[in-house]
């Protein structure tokens, strides 16, 4: 069992709601997701959880070509910063992001969770590509190359995860590169750190193909799971493909990992 609740309420400059924001805008969201789920293993029991409550407050001043996102989740149960950055975007395909964010990594584990698929991401999706970290990060979206468009990313980033602080001298790098023809989408990633608990790497390739409101999509990632100092990564990886679509207020598909 599985309900939805989301909400937008958007402030725009010049409207009777208008936030202050001298020549600018600003947006509230949100994203409230609850669980029900029954597992007939020993020791479990029923359960109704609240899985997410994302608050998104977003900010825009054109003139300055400045922008900001404040993401927060109440439901998280330690600390409930998410995404909290400054992006300047001063050059037409060039934008540039200061402060916690997810770096240039995977394809589907970018996403943001109200426009996933199915209820979670695939399990390697999660364990590689669904990360944050404090940094800097270059984007460059949609680069127009002929019949093609090009999509870049890099980012130099701490590596001690979300919300923590950093722990050594090291930063570290990740980059994503992947083009666009019509609707197919070819791409790959990597994340190269160095951590106390030793090396950290990952890589990755992705797939995806859209016809009208139909899509296919698949992803490999490899790489050193984050472990405790003093303790031995081990590589590991993992695969997933799908296919989705929407019929009518459907959206059904299916999944293999």
């Amino acid at each position: 069992i599985l309900a939805f609740l989301s909400g937008a309420l958007a402030l725009d400059a010049g409207d009777a709601r208008s936030a202050e924001i001298p020549a600018g805008e600003a947006k509230l969201s949100a994203l409230i997701q609850v669980q029900g789920f029954q597992d007939n293993v020993p020791g479990t029991y029923a359960e109704i959880r609240g899985r997410r409550a994302e608050l998104k407050l977003s900010w825009n001043v054109p003139e300055k070509a400045l922008s900001g996102i404040l993401m927060v989740d109440p439901f998280l149960n330690t600390l409930i910063t998410k995404d909290v950055y400054v992006s300047v975007k001063k050059l037409r395909n060039l934008e540039v992001q200061a402060g916690q964010f997810k770096p240039p990594q995977g394809l589907e584990g970018r996403w943001s969770s109200g426009d996933l698929d199915f209820v979670e991401r695939a399990a390697v999706s999660s364990a590689f590509g669904d990360k944050r970290d404090f940094g800097l990060q270059v984007l460059a979206p949609k680069v127009a190359l002929g019949a093609a468009s090009l999509d870049a990313g890099a980012a130099f980033v701490n590596g001690s995860g979300q919300n923590r602080p950093e722990d050594n001298d090291h930063k570290d790098f990740s980059g994503r590169l992947g083009m666009a023809f019509g609707g197919l989408w070819a791409g790959g990633s990597a994340y190269v750190g160095q951590q106390p608990a030793g090396p950290l790497r990952r890589y990755g390739g992705e797939l995806r193909l859209r016809h009208g409101a139909f899509k296919v999509q698949a992803e490999f990632l490899r790489g050193t799971q984050d472990s405790l100092p003093g303790s031995r990564r081990t590589w590991q990886e993992g695969s997933y493909a799908l296919a989705s679509g929407t019929w009518m207020s459907l959206r059904p598909g299916f999944s293999w990992e």
